[in-house]
């Protein structure tokens, strides 16, 4: 990977290798939304980017919270259906209708900023789920609103013969939830 990063710099197919190389395979994250007091583990497979992770953990984790799932908008389905495994026979976009952010962006208080100030603790869309940082091994995504409106991208997988994959291991009870806040601002 360092050597491929590297040509990366030289080549746009050592990019595209690079980028290929650092896709995570069953990898676990928790995922915590810290004013709504949920919280998740998933398993994640063949997610190139963020924009991808996002739409596919959306569909994972929201629905009734009476059940223990996260309120929220969802996408609509063809829009998960694209940053899945189908090809959309045309362009389509989707909405962000959350803003995700590394561990670090937890105030002591269990908030986290939703202002443009706290753009140094968000987990970039461009960017992907390698880079997001870890708490005793485990890979952090905090949930908090969006900063501002109407931010759109097109939906699609930047390798397109690989399939999305994001799947519910665990539902945190509240204790849970608590105790993983407690630890992340002793961090």
């Amino acid at each position: 990977l360092a050597s491929l990063e590297v040509l990366s710099e030289y080549s746009g197919i050592a990019e595209w290798l690079f980028r290929l190389m650092g896709v995570l395979d069953d990898e676990e994250l928790l995922v915590l939304h810290p004013e709504q007091r949920v919280g998740f583990r998933v398993k994640i497979s063949g997610i190139a980017d963020n924009f991808q992770l996002q739409v596919l953990l959306a569909d994972a984790i929201m629905g009734d919270p009476a059940a223990g799932w996260m309120a929220g908008e969802t996408f609509p389905e063809e829009v998960v259906a694209a940053m899945r495994d189908t090809s959309p026979q045309e362009e389509i976009s989707g909405s962000r209708t959350f803003n995700m952010l590394n561990y670090m962006a937890l105030n002591d208080d269990r908030t986290v900023g939703s202002g443009i100030g706290e753009m140094f603790y968000w987990i970039y869309s461009e960017d992907t789920p390698a880079a997001i940082p870890d708490v005793d091994g485990m890979r952090v995504v905090l949930i908090g609103e969006l900063p501002y409106d109407n931010a759109t991208f097109n939906a699609g997988r930047a390798f397109g013969m690989m399939p999305g994959r994001v799947e519910v291991v665990q539902k945190l009870k509240k204790a849970q939830v608590e105790a993983w806040l407690d630890k992340i601002i002793g961090e």
